[in-house]
């Protein structure tokens, strides 16, 4: 017994402590507090903004009230009228948004505040322990947006001659001299103001003598708009003497135009630039055109020059379509790369999205995700002419190449194991949801070293385990939650062990109870007899009813003693209330006692008469009769 009382002490003890710390883990993880947060923005007058109201909590959401004030001289909210209120009640969600539209007035910078926030939990009335934070926005109001009405041109020239007088946006009128064997010219022509669009007319198809070149442009606003002109004087066309040709050939004509970012530009016939190491540059027909187009024997990629100086890589379709792309060299690991545009029917690898990065000095768009922004995708041409995505290193500068089976952001359906010459120790098994090697996470792209098909360490996805269900509920808990819930556990699974304990310790005890209660064992050979049984059960129940007519006997005589002790109290009453029958009595008495000395000659003293008193009869004492027999 003492072993009992002592695990039951221990065990209310951990009790208690464990409510303690759950309520202190509870005081804990309610410490954060509600918040209520008013977005910024920013509208011309006249233009509208859309300005949110986040609410959250650390738990369910039951009540939120607040009011928006501002300026209403420089915002105007559609549908309200003046400040707004806002009232919502049984939200039963940890965060709620509201949106409202604002309409710029005038110009200026609004706050808008709010006031009366009260933000109540579902379950109870109070409010969050760790009580409100309210964060007011602003609106800027910028003025009306005007669109630009420079139509001027930057810059003017013409690819085959030299324009008179030399270019000043001012003047609007030029002439040049141009060659009988051309028939066109290419006219370069680049608008001031960027948003203005250049349009050009009359440079094909020249005839001899006078033409007239001119070049539009076009303000932003679409109304405003300057002409430049060029005076073309075309001298006469060369006679050609007809000889033979084994074969017909195409005409050369110069003058092919592509569109490149977001201008025309002429294909020159004669390649000025600095080729690349190993290019050479040879005249061709593109389409019935004259170019000069440069290749090298290392590389299967085509140059040309623009008619604004720079190469470009050069490709021409089964179609006859021609594309010309800027050439942009990426050099990483001693090799050069050539940077490409990302092909139509190439699809970016899952997990990558398009951004812009500084390669080897050069602004390409480039492929990253937001785990690992310093490795960037890029479609690359190797020195041996195969075309891919390539893994580059912005911040280190170096280039590798890529492949879906050895980095890949998104979960990977084959497991990865390393082979016993690069670890000694064995892989372990796969863990996570639908067979996945362990529950990648989809944003970790930091590769360990793994083989692939050639032997070669390349980097691969580090692989994280992210089991379902339980653990990740345990993986949504925040530092202090998780604590807070293994003290809770710990202590819970001490209360099971030791109620285990007082169980065991209770069993025991109660076997050894048992081992003293039991009779002791009868040597003789004497067999039972189930008639002493009965015997012992008649004598019983004789005994119980003699036990309950004594009771009875008792009972009775109690009520005739009170009755006796209630007449002598009356007789008592009466003697004293009147004292003269007594005397009387004793008179009596005393004649009588005369008489009675007369006879027998002896003196006799009278006796007074006395009232007579009932005897009381004895009460049995409750120790009469035996309990246990009555029971």
């Amino acid at each position: 017994m003492k072993l009992q009382r002592k695990l039951l002490g221990i065990l209310l003890t951990i009790c208690l402590l464990a409510g303690v710390m759950g309520g202190m883990a509870e005081t804990a993880f309610a410490a954060d507090p509600a918040t209520l947060t008013v977005s910024s923005g920013s509208c011309e007058v006249g233009g509208t903004v859309k300005v949110t109201v986040k609410v959250s909590a650390p738990e369910a959401i039951g009540v939120v009230e607040f009011t928006l004030t501002y300026d209403t001289s420089l915002l105007e909210c559609e549908g309200k009228s003046g400040s707004i209120h806002e009232l919502d009640i049984d939200i039963s969600e940890k965060s709620k948004t509201y949106t409202y539209t604002f309409k710029g007035k005038k110009e200026g910078t609004a706050t808008i505040k709010a006031s009366g926030v009260d933000i109540l939990p579902l379950n109870c009335g109070d409010a969050f322990p760790g009580g409100t934070k309210v964060s007011n926005g602003t609106v800027t109001v910028k003025p009306p947006y005007v669109a630009s009405t420079n139509a001027y041109l930057k810059s003017l020239s013409v690819e085959e001659g030299k324009i008179s007088p030399s270019f000043s946006k001012d003047t609007y009128e030029y002439s040049m001299e141009l060659d009988g064997k051309k028939r066109s010219v290419s006219v370069s022509a680049k608008a001031e103001d960027s948003k203005a669009k250049v349009s050009v007319s009359g440079n094909k198809d020249l005839k001899e003598g006078k033409n007239t070149v001119s070049i539009t442009v076009t303000a932003e606003d679409g109304k405003t708009k300057k002409t430049y002109k060029i005076t073309v004087n075309r001298g006469p066309a060369p006679t050609n003497t007809p000889t033979p040709t084994p074969s017909p050939s195409a005409t050369p004509t110069p003058g092919l135009t592509v569109h490149v970012d977001e201008q025309d530009l002429t294909l020159l016939d004669e390649i000025t630039a600095q080729l690349p190491e190993g290019f050479a540059a040879a005249e061709t027909d593109v389409n019935g055109y004259h170019v000069a187009v440069a290749s090298s024997d290392q590389e299967d990629t085509k140059l040309v020059q623009l008619s604004d100086g720079k190469l470009y890589v050069f490709s021409a379709g089964e179609d006859g379509a021609v594309k010309c792309y800027p050439l942009q060299t990426v050099a990483g690991s001693a090799r050069l790369y050539r940077y490409l545009p990302k092909p139509e029917n190439v699809e970016v690898p899952d997990g990558f999205a398009e951004n812009e990065a500084d390669i080897f000095g050069e602004r390409l768009i480039v492929y990253r995700t937001e785990a690992e922004p310093d490795l960037v995708l890029a479609y690359l041409r190797s020195p041996e002419g195969t075309e891919g995505w390539y893994l580059v290193d912005v911040k280190e500068q170096t280039v590798q190449r890529y492949s879906d089976a050895l980095y890949t952001v998104v979960q990977p359906t084959e497991t990865v194991t390393p082979t016993p010459e690069l670890s000694a120790e064995p892989s372990p098994e796969p863990t996570g949801e639908a067979g996945q090697q362990g529950g990648n996470d989809p944003e970790t792209p930091t590769p360990p070293e793994t083989p692939d098909k050639n032997g070669d360490v390349n980097p691969a996805p580090a692989r994280t385990t992210s089991p379902g269900g339980f653990w990740k509920l345990i993986e949504s808990l925040s530092k202090r939650e998780r604590i807070g819930a293994g003290i809770i556990a710990g202590l819970f699974g001490l209360c099971i062990l030791l109620l285990v304990l007082l169980l065991i310790a209770h069993n025991r005890n109660a076997k050894e109870y048992d081992a003293e209660e039991e009779p002791e064992e009868d040597d003789s050979d004497e067999t039972f007899d189930p008639r002493l049984l009965r015997e012992d059960s008649a004598k019983h129940k004789a005994k119980v009813a003699e036990a309950m007519t004594a009771m009875k006997s008792a009972e009775q005589a109690e009520r005739k003693a009170k009755k006796s002790v209630d007449e002598a109290k009356r007789a008592m009453d009466e003697l004293e209330a009147g004292r003269k029958k007594p005397k009387t009595a004793s008179k009596a008495a005393a004649g009588e006692a005369a008489k009675t000395s007369a006879k027998s000659g002896k003196p006799v003293k009278p006796v007074e008469d006395k009232p007579k008193a009932k005897v009381r009869e004895k009460t049995p004492e409750p120790d009469d009769y035996d309990e246990e027999d009555y029971l």
